[in-house]
């Protein structure tokens, strides 16, 4: 509940769905049902904290999250809502590492509704409300809506800049689960393979020679004639990486009807942020977390070793040179799928610069 009772105090979260955003007066009356004059009187006895600090400007904005405490016998009615759940993996004073659902955005497109809040806004309630003020609170990467696992946040001013320099030096080291469809005929490989957004397409990405500089490493960690078990590891963080990668040579992951997924049911896309490593910004010291996928993998994963085990060990990974190798493309076709297996169908969006170039001139013609 968005409301809590302290003593005589109580307490409300400004939440734009529900609250709209406005002046201090407004927002009280409205969600402690009270004439605006009487919030004005509140308001003006020093009877009402914003964010734990006494608040006497009528006419001050509210803010998303903003936690409003009212002290006073004259507010008995409060408007109650229920705050987002949130689990956190990892917390301290400036970075916080939590576990996103499948089905959240990382952060809003447009916010106006609960149900279309940014994983972001999500956890800034939960710890406002847990709080009792606002906190700070800015996240550093994205997961796609239809996956889940660990997502890393700053929870302090000073950090962001440390932060977004070590996010730039690749010095956060990123794994991911997923399973994919069919058999794949290689135990460790390094895609390389460059990705941008397809011409005509607003949600799509694919593989294309004028894209930019994509490399994933793929661990299989179980694989059989309908499904497999894989290991991802991010080189790079474009958009929807390890989709068209996999997608790309021909195993889709499960679930994943954007890019070519058919043939497995489930209840899900089977992709999962599962480990995260860096240096702390502040202390120096080094995190590992790990975040075991949720009970909807469990069908696919019973055949692979223990999965805190295999990912508390540490992968085998390509040389730092085979990374800054240019996009070969005999490579890159001998390790895709032939399609001479229904479940494995080649995707088109697979194709050179220049047809690229030739299909954009169509369409805007």
């Amino acid at each position: 509940c968005l409301i809590r009772s302290c003593h005589l105090s109580m307490r409300v979260l400004v939440f734009p769905s529900l609250l709209p955003l406005g002046r201090l007066d407004k927002v009280l009356a409205a969600a402690c049902n009270i004439t605006r004059n009487t919030a004005r009187k509140l308001i003006d006895d020093g009877m009402v904290k914003r964010n734990g600090l006494p608040s006497r400007v009528q006419s001050r904005m509210t803010q998303f999250a903003d936690v409003l405490e009212v002290d006073s016998e004259e507010v008995k009615n409060i408007l109650s809502i229920p705050v987002p759940e949130a689990e956190i993996v990892h917390e301290d004073q400036d970075v916080l590492v939590a576990n996103k659902p499948s089905g959240v955005l990382s952060t809003p497109q447009v916010a106006h509704q609960d149900s279309d809040m940014g994983f972001d806004q999500q956890l800034t309630l939960f710890l406002a409300n847990r709080d009792g003020a606002k906190p700070h609170l800015r996240i550093f990467h994205r997961l796609d809506r239809l996956a889940s696992g660990l997502v890393l946040f700053a929870r302090s001013e000073r950090v962001q800049p440390i932060l977004a320099q070590m996010w730039q030096d690749n010095q956060v080291h990123r794994e991911y689960l997923a399973v994919v469809e069919g058999e794949l005929s290689f135990t460790n490989r390094t895609i390389n393979a460059p990705i941008r957004k397809q011409y005509g397409d607003k949600f799509k990405f694919g593989v294309y020679e004028d894209g930019l500089p994509s490399q994933t490493t793929i661990e299989v960690l179980s694989s059989s004639k309908e499904q497999s078990v894989v290991r991802c590891v991010l080189h790079t963080g474009r958009t929807h990486q390890i989709r068209v990668h996999l997608s790309a040579i021909g195993h889709p992951i499960v679930g994943d009807n954007l890019y070519g997924a058919r043939h497995v049911p489930a209840s899900r896309m089977l992709l999962h942020s599962t480990y995260l490593s860096f240096k702390h910004p502040i202390r120096g010291n080094k995190l590992s977390l790990i975040k075991l996928p949720p009970s909807a993998f469990d069908p696919f994963t019973n055949l692979c070793a223990p999965l805190d085990k295999v990912f508390s060990q540490r992968p085998t990974l390509p040389s730092p040179n085979v990374l800054v190798t240019p996009f070969n493309r005999a490579k890159f076709d001998a390790m895709r799928t032939k399609p001479s297996s229904a479940a494995n169908p080649l995707p088109s969006h697979i194709i050179s610069s220049h047809a690229a170039s030739a299909s954009s001139s169509s369409s805007s013609a």
